[in-house]
């Protein structure tokens, strides 16, 4: 069997690359998300928490399928 190097991976990304990787942002540089969660730090709090309610009733059905099944 013939060896083979690891690949080299990035020890560190671009924000526009972990944005991509995760499909979110909308463009903003740092400093532009920085501005926006200070002007808007409400909204964006209650996107977090509808976000994170979201994910736990994701959750919660997942699990309710995996036992009917």
């Amino acid at each position: 069997m013939a060896y083979r190097e690891k690949e080299i991976e990035k020890l560190y990304y671009s924000i526009g690359e972990v944005a991509e990787q995760f499909n979110v942002e909308k463009g903003f540089t740092l400093n532009g998300a920085k501005e926006m969660l200070k002007q808007d730090s409400l909204a964006v709090k209650d996107k977090m928490e509808m976000i994170d309610s979201l994910r736990k009733i994701r959750k919660f059905l997942t699990e309710v399928r995996d036992k009917i099944q």
